[in-house]
């Protein structure tokens, strides 16, 4: 009996949290230390019976499975977490033993602890969903705004285009405009310098030398007139004002469309433009030059045609010389008078035609028209001698005409055939130049008229 109280005794030194470790005792031995105890008691007529500990756990009923399983040979990781996993098994029968705790049957666990296990599990997953939501919302935001951007960007190209084909209409309208413009200039160009026109006009000149009277060619003079006048000036810068108005909308319409049939439109219309820009300057110049030609060529064949006649009455007044009487050098006298008046109308009149149409010069003709009136002051001295009875100085004045009369003489040589065709050459020459970049403007504009034609859908 003292042997089994040592035991007991022993056994109490036992404390709690040392379940799983190496003090921890077995069951079976506590169970066969206290059963053996109790039998001598009652055989004494007492309990020994000992309070139970309160680090032990309740002892199960026969039978019944024990809540925790026999002791393993323990893993390094099973060592390093044996003593949380005792703790956790003693927890579990406490909890058990309380009044009102429910615990599982399999595991020993509360119910509670599964239903806050469940309900975390519930947390997760709705975190989850509302994560996956989210994540699809924000995919859905995503998507709407591509495709927002997308219509944004559609609606702002065909915004663009739009406002690019209108500008488009309006440069094609500013074109037109011009066209009318050059299209009459063109009409008068052709007369003049197309088959039929001035070159072919050239009367058959007469040689050189020989002063012939000339017939004003009223078509030559209405044909360079018309070219000076169509169309007026008025319209010759409305033209202008039209091509760069043309040009300005293109531009803007480049910057706006999309459309590569419109873009290429637009830059027929400004390369067409711009030829006509071309076309307006060289027109410009040839109106000029056209201008100039007709004012000069009426004084100039009316000025040829008073030198021819004050060179008739000159050569008339030398002839009436012949027999030297009082009334043939009064006769002399008067027509060679006649002669001066009518050499300075030529004078006059080729002035005018020389400042009317500076590139043409007419200085070979004026200056002969002015040797030929020194001529005539020196007979008409030399007459007047005669018939004031100085003889010596009749005869000095007559030496002197015809010295001046042979220097006229050479000089007409060098005379043009015709003021008409002297006129026209130089006018000719002048506006050569202006001619052929005309010409070359107007085929580049034609080719791009034609693009701009098929793409509008209209044959002319």
């Amino acid at each position: 009996m003292a042997r089994s109280d040592d035991k007991l005794a022993r056994a109490a030194h036992i404390k709690r949290h040392t379940l799983g470790t190496s003090n921890e005792i077995s069951l079976s031995v506590l169970d066969a230390a206290r059963n053996k105890l109790d039998a001598g008691q009652e055989r004494q007529g007492g309990s020994g019976r000992l309070p139970r500990p309160s680090f032990s756990l309740p002892r199960p009923s026969f039978g019944a499975p024990l809540p925790r399983k026999a002791p393993k040979e323990k893993s390094r990781a099973e060592g390093l977490h044996g003593r949380s996993s005792g703790s956790h098994g003693a927890w579990s029968a406490r909890v058990a033993e309380q009044p009102g705790v429910r615990s599982s049957a399999s595991t020993g666990l509360p119910v509670e602890s599964f239903t806050g296990a469940s309900g975390e599990i519930s947390r997760r997953k709705r975190l989850r969903r509302v994560a996956a939501f989210a994540a699809a919302g924000v995919a859905v935001v995503a998507v709407v705004a591509a495709v927002g951007s997308a219509g944004a960007w559609w609606a702002a190209r065909t915004q663009s285009q739009t406002q690019g084909a209108a500008q488009l209409q309006d440069a094609f309208a500013y074109l037109a405009e011009a066209d009318e413009s050059l299209a009459a200039f063109d009409e008068s160009y052709n007369q003049v310098f197309g088959d039929g026109g001035l070159p072919s006009l050239r009367s058959a000149a007469p040689s050189r030398g020989a002063l012939v009277a000339e017939s004003e060619d009223a078509q030559t003079a209405d044909r360079l007139e018309r070219l000076s006048l169509t169309p007026s000036p008025e319209a010759m810068e409305a033209a202008s004002a039209a091509l760069q108005a043309s040009g300005v909308q293109v531009e803007m319409a480049l910057s706006q469309l999309q459309d590569n049939d419109d873009r290429e439109a637009a830059s027929q219309v400004s390369a067409s433009l711009t030829r006509k820009q071309e076309m307006l300057s060289a027109a410009g110049a040839l109106q000029l030059s056209a201008a100039g030609a007709a004012a000069a060529l009426s004084d100039a064949v009316q000025g040829w045609n008073a030198l021819v006649e004050a060179d008739e009455l000159a050569r008339s007044a030398v002839s009436a010389l012949g027999g030297a009487s009082e009334d043939q050098i009064r006769e002399s006298s008067e027509q060679g008078s006649a002669a001066i008046v009518r050499f300075q109308e030529a004078q006059t009149l080729l002035a005018q035609a020389a400042q009317a149409y500076p590139v043409c010069s007419l200085d070979a003709v004026q200056d002969y028209v002015q040797l030929r009136l020194q001529a005539l002051d020196q007979a008409q001295a030399s007459n007047q001698a005669l018939l004031d009875g100085d003889t010596e100085a009749a005869v000095e004045h007559n030496d002197r005409y015809n010295e001046l009369d042979a220097q006229a003489a050479e000089d007409a040589q060098n005379l043009p055939t015709s003021m008409e065709s002297h006129i026209l050459q130089v006018f000719l020459d002048d506006a050569a130049a202006a001619c052929q970049a005309y010409e070359q403007a107007r085929v580049q504009a034609a080719a791009s008229d034609a693009f701009i034609r098929d793409y509008l859908g209209t044959s002319q």
